[in-house]
């Protein structure tokens, strides 16, 4: 996703796409949280024809790119918020290299060491709203895809989905999770996976993964399926 390179996050869609055949999804409910300039709508457009897709980003100039690129397309929604676990106006930290972005800030040591001052930002105000609201408010009664980017604030995200999580409207998460330290008070793979548990998803598989220089593991994408989708991919 979006921190790692085009080459993974590439072998991640194909894993999606592979799962996708096999439950035999079509026009598939995808919400891309953390839509960036529309790198994962592109994608989920090849993969999926006619989906109907809602596309989620906060930085201004990122979204502006979203909207420039699918604002036209019929089966695309580019929705100018931030997800999060309660409605309103919140503090974002618009980094100049917009798909680093977070409501997090970026920890000092991160920025100290970025190659060409990737994680140097703007202060902002954005919207947030909960996905349970946006969802109820635009009839969607369930996600059959969530595509979860956000830099460390996931856990936001999951708790503001804690209703359709519940009653497993949410069919499979594709999530980059944390490992290292990179933004403050980040939520880590374990935090993620810990929540979902709760809701009774299982984590399908991880891969594949981001190193730090030193050779840390540091970001990886996960993919969840709920009680549902996992009766259909591995009925036992």
């Amino acid at each position: 996703m979006s921190q790692m390179n085009h080459e993974l996050d590439e072998a991640g869609f194909v894993k999606l796409g592979a799962m996708a055949m096999q439950l035999d999804l079509k026009q598939p409910v995808i919400f891309d949280v953390g839509g960036n300039i529309g790198q994962s709508v592109e994608r989920f457009d090849e993969l999926f024809t006619g989906a109907n897709i809602h596309s989620f980003e906060p930085h201004p100039a990122a979204f502006d790119e979203l909207r420039r690129k699918f604002g036209g397309a019929d089966n695309v929604q580019c929705v100018q918020l931030a997800l999060g676990a309660r409605k309103g106006t919140v503090r974002f930290h618009a980094a100049y290299r917009s798909e680093v972005s977070s409501l997090l800030p970026p920890e000092p040591f991160v920025m100290e060491r970025s190659v060409n001052n990737n994680y140097d930002h703007d202060e902002i105000e954005v919207a947030m709203e909960t996905m349970d609201d946006y969802a109820a408010r635009h009839g969607v009664d369930r996600v059959d895809i969530m595509k979860l980017d956000v830099q460390g604030a996931e856990l936001d995200v999951l708790a503001g989905a804690s209703g359709l999580l519940s009653r497993g409207r949410v069919g499979l998460l594709f999530v980059e999770v944390m490992f290292a330290e990179n933004y403050c008070g980040q939520c880590y793979f374990d935090d993620v996976w810990g929540v979902l548990k709760t809701h009774g998803y299982r984590l399908w598989d991880l891969y594949p993964f981001l190193h730090t220089s030193a050779g840390r593991l540091w970001t990886g994408n996960a993919l969840f399926t709920s009680p549902s989708m996992d009766a259909l991919l591995d009925p036992r």
